[in-house]
């Protein structure tokens, strides 16, 4: 597989509707994830449509904990996203190797609850929290994904019907599973079963049957955590509160609930994941440890030495040395530790040199454990060291003098350690201000290489840094600096992308043999509601361009003759400028694909809403002109007076000989019936479509199937001198 601009160097996962590669975007060197929809679902412009979406929501979205999008198309068959390069496993891998600490999964939804908390605010819920969806970056951030089936909040239009479902059973909230209309919570509430498996290993509810799962998080109470967990009992309720009114009512909420039980899991050893940004300090801590546990070893040999009757099963240290330990040292497993540390008194004269060591190995030993990110068996490990150590001095002959009255020499060397090289290594290196001045002032700014997010004058050590600027309706810049000791200001100025062109504005591309594409004319976003005894809105998110004419022979002949496709038939009307026709569904989508790998930009055919947004051109009537007919305003059979009707026929005019729509849109209303994107009905196994959709009625139809709202199923595979196509322009 190949995508221009891209080279792709290796298959990293695949899923049942896309595969997901590694590749290098050549223009920036930099590596990105390529997400490419499965051929196979071509056929079905809903999942087309999806896909798309989940760029397009995406991109409207910047967040640190959120997925970054950076380039979006199609090449010959192949519909693909470009995103992050994420390189961490999923959680739900993670959840089945090794699992997570208690914090861990305590900062991975606090973090996931800010990336909800930032989509909820922009108006979308991602509908699909769970595992598989979250994944890392290599500092260990948390990163949410696939937002394939959000939804948005700030539209009427839904992209399933009511009483439908989609999400994951075991992840769904009770009002997702019932088909309800949903908010913000549901995701709170996803987000809490996700927590709840990352603390026990497994979600509250399961069952082979997803239906039984779903009446499960509908009717069941919320399971107990085990008692070393009961500290989360709390937030786990109300995160899977069955009412949504119960639960957290943003995810801002959650993280105030987290940071409120912060001091407690402290206390309970849950210590919080500190990075560390050399490994100077964990290099010293070691050489520390390991010069002191010879120390430690030595200075047990000479009190066997010393002591006939020593036993490592039967000595003990006394309350007040054990207590200045504990002031060092984790207590997850001191019960183990002290039951290996030794039983009988030992004489004020030979104490000293067990004790020293011990205390300072332990000591550094703590440090050891927290530079490593501890875990509680991590103490276990090490009372098995100890118990190995005892059982060594028992095995091995003590053969070592008396201890001098010098200074043991493992002592001498860890001090000579820490006196050379302790003070450089806990020196705070100097900082200094980056500013990225934007326009527009409102771009995002990205150091894509740490994590800190930035913000202006933000202080940071020499060294290079990647930035990525971005703004929607704008092209992103991304680029190397390197920060000096002087700091820096640097100015960026972002171009703007087709989007911000003015309604009404007209685009030709260019094919790759000089000749121009179909005219294309820019339609604005917006909404416009229809009045009616069923009210309905339309509403455009983006601007898009459509096409100014219906595609005509002129444009398709080239097509078909650059691929070997047979030419359709005229009729004996004439080609030229006349509409295309004898065309079926696919031909337009194959000629849409081919317009797109010429021009490099992205053709397709409308969806139904977008093509009667661009036709009403903000009009609610009947008719794009008014509620009644208006002679010369259409070619139709019946109604129009149209000079190409006759008595016993009817033929298509050249395009362009009837007035344009406000927008600058000619003949949609009449002369050909116009394939839509939106398939009526599929096959059985939803691979190709059955039944497509037509609109804007033909040089056939009477004037009442020219209203703006009709809609025509049609035999997907059938060409018909009535009916024809335009297509859309992505911007």
């Amino acid at each position: 597989m190949a995508i221009p601009g891209y080279r792709i160097l290796r298959k990293i996962r695949q899923g049942g509707m896309s595969t997901v590669y590694l590749a290098v975007q050549k223009s920036v060197d930099r590596e990105v994830a390529i997400k490419v929809m499965s051929p196979s679902l071509n056929n079905d412009p809903s999942f087309g449509s999806r896909f798309y979406r989940e760029a397009k929501i995406v991109g409207k979205l910047s967040h640190p904990n959120i997925i970054s999008i950076y380039d979006v198309g199609s090449y010959k068959h192949y519909n693909y996203i470009a995103m992050d390069y994420l390189p961490g496993l999923p959680l739900q891998d993670t959840l089945k190797s090794k699992g997570v600490s208690p914090q861990q999964a305590v900062t991975i939804v606090r973090e996931m609850a800010a990336a909800l908390h930032y989509a909820h605010q922009q108006g979308f819920i991602h509908r699909d929290i769970k595992p598989d969806n979250i994944l890392f970056r290599d500092d260990g951030s948390s990163v949410l994904c696939d937002f394939g089936i959000a939804k948005s909040t700030k539209t009427d239009m839904n992209m399933t019907n009511i009483g439908s479902v989609l999400g994951t059973p075991h992840y769904m909230s009770p009002e997702q599973a019932q088909g309800k209309t949903i908010d913000g919570r549901a995701d709170l509430y996803s987000l809490g079963v996700v927590f709840f498996e990352m603390l026990t290993g497994q979600p509250p509810f399961s069952s082979d049957d997803p239906i039984a799962v779903a009446v499960k998080h509908m009717t069941s109470p919320v399971p107990k955590l085990p008692g070393a967990l009961k500290i989360f009992q709390p937030i786990i309720n109300r995160m899977l509160a069955k009412k949504p009114a119960a639960r957290y009512q943003t995810g801002k909420e959650i993280i105030d609930a987290l940071d409120a039980l912060q001091p407690k899991l402290n206390r309970t050893h849950y210590t919080q994941h500190t990075q560390h940004s050399t490994l100077q300090v964990y290099n010293l801590v070691q050489a520390l440890f390991s010069a002191l546990t010879t120390a430690v070893s030595l200075s047990l040999q000479r009190l066997l030495m010393s002591r006939k009757q020593f036993s490592p099963s039967t000595v003990q240290l006394d309350q007040q040395e054990l207590e200045q330990i504990d002031d060092f040292i984790l207590k997850n497993k001191e019960s183990e530790i002290r039951s290996r540390i030794i039983t009988k008194p030992i004489s004020n004269k030979n104490r000293a040199w067990f004790y020293i060591p011990a205390f300072l190995a332990i000591t550094i030993m703590g440090g050891f454990i927290y530079l490593n990110d501890y875990q509680p068996e991590t103490l276990h490990d090490y009372a098995q060291r100890l118990d190995n150590l005892q059982q060594t001095l028992q095995e091995q002959p003590l053969t070592l003098p008396q201890p001098p009255t010098a200074e043991p020499a493992p002592l001498a060397a860890a001090e000579a350690i820490v006196r050379d090289k302790a003070p450089s290594q806990y020196i705070t290196a100097k900082k200094y201000p980056l500013t990225i001045k934007t326009e527009p002032q409102h771009a995002r700014v990205k150091i894509t290489n740490i994590k800190p997010t930035y913000q202006n004058g933000i202080k940071l050590e020499q060294g290079k840094y990647h930035i990525e600027v971005s703004a929607p309706d704008y092209h992103s810049q991304d680029f190397w600096i390197s920060l000096s000791n002087q700091g820096l200001t640097e100015s960026v100025r972002l171009k703007p992308t087709r989007r911000l062109l003015a309604a009404g504005s007209i685009i030709k591309d260019t094919l790759s043999d000089g000749s121009a594409a179909p005219t294309m004319v820019v339609i604005p976003k917006g909404q416009l509601t229809i009045d009616g005894q069923q009210p309905y809105t339309l509403t455009l998110d983006q601007a898009i361009a459509i096409a100014s004419t219906e595609v005509t022979f002129s444009d398709y002949d080239k097509f078909a003759t650059a691929t070997g496709q047979k030419l359709p038939d005229d009729y004996q009307w004439g080609r030229g400028r006349r509409p295309v026709v004898g065309v079926n569904r696919q031909d337009a989508k194959d000629y849409g694909h081919w317009l797109s790998e010429e021009t490099g930009q992205h053709y397709r055919l409308p969806t139904q809403q977008e093509w009667e947004y661009g036709h009403r051109a903000n009009s609610s009537s009947a008719y794009w002109w008014g509620e009644k007919a208006k002679a010369g305003s259409a070619n139709c059979r019946r109604g129009c007076d149209s000079e190409w009707s006759k008595l016993f026929s009817s033929s298509t005019a050249p395009v362009a000989s009837y007035p344009a729509t406000p927008y600058g849109l000619y003949d949609t209303a009449g002369n050909v019936a116009e394939w839509l994107a939106d398939c009526a009905e599929m096959d059985n196994n939803q691979e190709r479509c059955l039944q497509g959709l037509t609109a804007g009625g033909s040089h056939e139809s009477s004037l009442k199937y020219l209203q703006s709202h009709m809609r025509k199923k049609t035999d997907a595979t059938t060409r018909s001198e009535a009916i024809g196509f335009r297509l859309l322009l992505e911007l």
